[in-house]
């Protein structure tokens, strides 16, 4: 095998136009409405019929499919979970690729909605609500901090590796954002949700990109 043998597999792998995403890759999209003189972001209450994450907030997306691009992903979920043409998103750009606890890749891209009329799926969505683009850009959310801890299975060769079951393992944190005085719902809803976790984390990262002076130029919004 010759270096030049492997120069082609990667030009070749890194033309390719759909390529198998790592498994748990996800991609998402910031909806975002015109509305006289304002921008509105468009966020789902999940449907409390949903066994993961009933009734919190987030944006429409999920799980890439096989041969599919996250873009593809994005603009798939988005038109299964508000019932509108992906015709009508125009993509505004993308943000850098961001993990989870998982760490599985979260790929985020930010789309105009045209002629949006309200609709989801009640199957996958309780109801949506808008908050003004601006909230984000004036407010930074408060930050948690989560300890990850390694745990091995039973089967872990620990007698492979230096100091065996004492091997001084980097502690891991991950932080997790929190808008506390967003809510969403009617007034006599119990359950209104908090916008936490990687929903905020996202918008908080969109929020730092449009601030005047931001110095992240591995995105683009065009």
């Amino acid at each position: 095998m010759k270096s030049q043998y492997i120069r082609e597999c990667l030009e070749r792998e890194n033309q390719r136009g759909s390529r198998d995403y790592p498994p748990g890759a996800s991609a998402v999209l910031i909806p975002i409405l015109e509305e006289a003189d304002t921008l509105q972001i468009l966020l789902e209450v999940r449907s409390f019929r949903l066994r993961s994450q009933p009734g919190e907030l987030c944006f429409p997306g999920g799980r890439i499919e096989k041969g599919e691009t996250p873009l593809a992903a994005a603009l798939r979920e988005t038109g299964e979970e508000l019932l509108i043409s992906p015709a009508s998103i125009r993509i505004l750009g993308a943000l850098p690729v961001t993990t989870g606890p998982s760490l599985a890749p979260l790929y985020v891209f930010a789309g105009l909605l045209t002629d949006y009329r309200g609709t989801f799926s009640e199957e996958e969505v309780e109801y949506i609500m808008k908050v003004d683009l601006q909230y984000f850009l004036n407010h930074e959310p408060e930050h948690h901090r989560v300890i990850l801890e390694s745990r091995m299975d039973s089967s872990f060769p620990f007698d492979l590796i230096p100091g065996g079951k004492d091997y001084p393992w980097r502690q891991k944190t991950y932080d997790i954002p929190f808008y506390r005085d967003i809510r969403a719902g009617k007034a006599a809803d119990p359950q209104r949700p908090v916008l936490w976790g990687m929903t905020a984390r996202v918008l908080d990262q969109f929020a730092r990109v449009l601030r005047p002076g931001s110095n992240d130029t591995n995105t683009t919004l065009a």
